[in-house]
């Protein structure tokens, strides 16, 4: 009958390494994640001198005898079955080695929490909108993303994301899950927009100065005017004699005689208030009564 043999057999792991990105071993509890890039090595206690072989079976297939590195191609979970045999006939005890093939590279994705939208492939934003990173694989994991801003050096993303600085911006982006696999680098372009609207109330008809007072007749029409050179205006808000402010949507006018004013504000599609501007001026109704008198000159 054979016997045990003493020494032990083990696998070892040896792992090519690209050019481009630096491929590793990941272990978690008894299972490893390795790429494909892997090599698995067989051998024996160094004090062992009388080797005969070192069986193996890849996935419960057939025995073959250890000549070289074995290669796992195939993506997913495998295991490689192992014992050695010395020249007496001694057999280790088998063993099992449990390895997880992966050479899908993480997905990246990004979101924006608060003020944000998209047009013609460019993301408009404020410097207070979170930007949030994810990444998703389902082997290996994801070991960590990293990030550039405007072609600076990457570093590793922690927590959400703020860029302040007003401007157009190039974002860049890339995840690695724990065996060493690179996603593509993912690229966006956004425009930081922390300036609200410029509002101006325009009369239709020039008003009469009075010391100091401005002065226009009832028949005048008020045209609130707002510009947004970056994000666009989304609303005018207008307010008549201090009431409260409604959505404008058509020139201001009034029956009324007497002291009025117009206070407008406008926001942009990323939620910019402008401050308020005011126009306060009489509408004059009463009609002139000219006079005549006669005058006799020296």
């Amino acid at each position: 009958m054979r016997k045990t043999m003493i020494v032990a057999v083990c696998a070892v792991l040896v792992v090519a390494t690209a050019s481009a990105q630096q491929k590793r071993i990941y272990t978690v509890g008894n299972v490893n994640y390795a790429p494909s890039a892997a090599r698995f090595v067989l051998s024996v206690d160094e004090m062992e001198t009388n080797l005969d072989e070192i069986q193996y079976s890849v996935n419960g297939g057939e025995s073959l005898v250890y000549e070289e590195p074995i290669r796992l191609e195939a993506e997913g979970r495998h295991t490689i079955t192992y014992r050695a045999t010395d020249a007496t006939g001694n057999v280790s005890a088998e063993k099992v080695y449990t390895v997880v093939i992966d050479n899908t590279a993480p997905e990246v994705s990004a979101t924006a929490k608060g003020a944000a939208f998209i047009e013609d492939d460019m993301a408009y934003l404020r410097g207070d909108t979170e930007i949030i990173l994810s990444a998703i694989d389902e082997l290996s994991g994801v070991y960590g993303i990293y990030v550039s801003l405007d072609n600076r050096n990457f570093f590793r993303y922690e927590d959400v994301a703020f860029i302040d600085e007003e401007g157009e911006h190039q974002g860049y982006a890339y995840a690695e899950d724990n065996v060493g696999n690179r996603s593509e680098t993912y690229t966006a372009s956004g425009y930081i927009d922390n300036t609200p609207p410029e509002v101006r109330i325009v009369p239709r008809r020039q008003m009469t100065v009075v010391q100091g007072d401005r002065y226009t007749g009832i028949d005048n029409r008020y045209v609130v005017r707002a510009s947004d050179e970056i994000s666009g205006v989304d609303e005018i808000h207008v307010s008549i004699d201090r009431q409260e402010f409604i959505t404008y949507s058509e020139p201001v006018t009034f029956s009324e005689p007497g002291f009025h004013i117009i206070r407008a504000r406008a926001v942009d599609r990323l939620g910019n208030m402008s401050g308020v501007v005011e126009l306060d001026f009489y509408v004059d109704v009463d009609t002139p009564e000219p006079e005549i008198r006669a005058i006799i000159e020296d």
